[in-house]
């Protein structure tokens, strides 16, 4: 049985040219990741923020109405957060 040679270095070829697609796009999901984290840390920040901001005001009154605001822009952006956490989170079998 005679080896056809071009076919097997075709072949070789497309394995290690799609071999290479994978690690380009495993690449591209690792910095997406990080990207991720990245936000998530950005987003803590300004939470925190905002908390010792709110700690400073503590024995200065803020009107009810802006202290609602605060909590629920920062409940929203929560929700928002988890939602988008559940909707890309791949489920199990």
């Amino acid at each position: 049985m005679e080896v056809d040679k071009d076919a097997v270095i075709a072949d070789l070829s497309r394995t290690v040219r799609l071999q290479a697609e994978l690690l380009q796009q495993e690449g591209q999901f690792m910095a997406l990741g990080q990207n991720i984290l990245d936000a998530v840390a950005a987003e803590a920040t300004v939470i925190d923020s905002i908390i010792a901001l709110i700690k400073s005001l503590a024995g200065n009154t803020i009107p009810q109405a802006q202290a609602d605001a605060i909590v629920a822009a920062i409940s929203a952006n929560k929700a928002k957060l988890e939602a988008a956490i559940l909707e890309n989170t791949p489920q199990g079998p």
